[in-house]
């Protein structure tokens, strides 16, 4: 007998639905475990096999849905992230498609959220701080790894990424994700948002 299992998780509870080869479901639901989703994942399937009295080598197919990202953005429970993009692209969250929720769409009405990467910790972002006299060069360069060239306070891109890379590994493990080549079936901002979500 070959079996093929869905897994919906993110919620309360772990959904798991096995299907036999002549079309008959099986459902079970185990509790979440929104520390490490993996281990609900594992323990569902785990517990639909052993109900079934099957073993791993009779699972053809095993599909996973999840909401875990999507309830991290609805209840805004994402970590500090840091958003690295290209001259001319730093509003792309906010732009998207242009599109906002509502009959009419007005633009004028819907407030949209904060954004999940602060404009602010971007490199031109400190760049117009320090010219405006808010942030000083020391602080751009030790708190934000942002160096600018004294004159005319242009920022030294090669020296800057030195200086986050520098930043990275004193804070220890960061998770580092680029999208940059991937995921070309996406539209762009598209891309942004699934890296910005990433298991944040």
């Amino acid at each position: 007998m070959r079996y093929r299992i869905g897994i919906d998780s993110g919620g309360t509870f772990t959904d798991i639905m096995v299907a036999e080869e002549d079309g008959k479901i099986h459902s079970l639901k185990v509790p979440s475990t929104p520390r490490d989703p993996s281990l609900s994942f594992l323990e569902g399937v785990r517990r639909a096999l052993e109900e079934l009295g099957a073993g791993p080598e009779q699972v053809e197919a095993v599909l996973h849905g999840t909401t875990v990202a999507t309830n991290a953005l609805l209840e805004s429970k994402f970590p500090a992230i840091g958003l690295v993009v290209i001259r001319g692209f730093r509003e792309i969250l906010e732009i998207a498609r242009q599109t906002v929720p509502g009959e009419w769409g007005s633009i004028y009405v819907w407030v949209k959220p904060p954004r999940v990467a602060p404009l602010e910790r971007e490199p031109e972002a400190v760049q117009l701080d320090v010219i405006r006299g808010l942030v000083s060069p020391e602080s751009a360069r030790q708190d934000y790894g942002v160096s600018l060239r004294p004159e005319g306070w242009e920022i030294a891109r090669e020296e800057t990424l030195r200086l986050r890379e520098e930043i990275r590994q004193a804070r220890g493990r960061l998770k580092v994700i680029d999208r940059g080549e991937g995921f070309q079936q996406l539209l762009r901002e598209g891309r942004v948002s699934l890296t910005t979500s990433d298991e944040g």
